[in-house]
């Protein structure tokens, strides 16, 4: 169970080492990808609180 972004963030680091070598650009997607993907997750819990309440 994920129980914030840090543990989130760590979660993801090995799928997306696996899928982008460690160069400048990749690493730029790297962060964009962990930020849009830790925002839409947000989105979500907001959105199921609001439903669930």
């Amino acid at each position: 169970m994920v129980n914030n972004d840090a543990d989130l963030y760590q979660l993801m680091q090995k799928p997306l080492q696996a899928l982008l070598s460690g160069t400048e650009k990749t690493l730029f997607v790297k962060k964009s990808v962990c930020i849009r993907f830790l925002l839409t997750e947000k989105q979500m819990l907001a959105v199921n609180s609001r439903f669930f309440q």
